[in-house]
């Protein structure tokens, strides 16, 4: 995790400051980073701050306008090619947020439900993957009629990320598994496409 120390807003736009700690050695311009699960683009630099231009569909579609100075976010670093593979594939762009709307406790795991909009839930699966403020989970449980979806957290990403700070009515960003998209937009063009034939 890592702190925003600065904001400056434009009318439709913004630069965010966030203090990377020892992250930032690792670190050059022009490098793409996760906050918060949205995938932004390191313009500067200055001893420990990294400076992001936050666009207005950002903004938009995003948990990001919520933030403040002292806010904490959710930090990763693109990952390299040849690097070990682990969680699912997560781009960065975001599809929308998420309410949480409970959180309960059991054994050494907790459970997060949140309540999210139908243009996001049509793309969640029981058992997929999920990126909640970038974060790689798997949907255990699903609530078609109230758009909910719930996942469960073990300790060590309790401790490591936003998740130990969330409580109820926290807006969170999702990205929903790249291929449940994919095939969803697929599979409807092609039905579209079918039905404007025999029409």
């Amino acid at each position: 995790m890592s702190t925003v120390v600065r904001i400056d807003k434009g009318s439709e736009s913004a630069v965010f400051f966030i203090d990377m700690g020892d992250l930032i050695h690792s670190l050059k311009q022009g490098d793409s980073v996760s906050l918060n699960g949205c995938c932004l683009t390191v313009v500067n630099m200055e001893t420990t701050i990294a400076q992001f231009d936050v666009m207005t569909e950002s903004l938009n579609v995003t948990s990001l306008k919520k933030l403040t100075v002292g806010s904490q976010v959710n930090v990763e670093r693109a990952m390299m090619v040849d690097s070990r593979f682990g969680g699912h594939v997560v781009s960065g762009h975001v599809d929308g947020c998420a309410e949480l709307i409970a959180i309960e406790k059991k054994e050494n795991s907790h459970y997060f439900k949140f309540k999210t909009s139908s243009d996001v839930f049509q793309d969640l699966l029981l058992r997929g993957s999920v990126a909640v403020d970038g974060v790689s989970l798997t949907i255990c449980f699903l609530d078609k009629k109230n758009r909910e979806f719930t996942v469960s957290i073990i300790p060590h990403t309790l401790s490591e990320t936003l998740f130990g700070y969330y409580q109820p009515g926290v807006k969170v960003n999702v990205e929903t598994d790249m291929m449940s998209k994919y095939i969803r937009s697929h599979v409807e063009r092609i039905l579209g496409e079918e039905k404007a034939i025999k029409s």
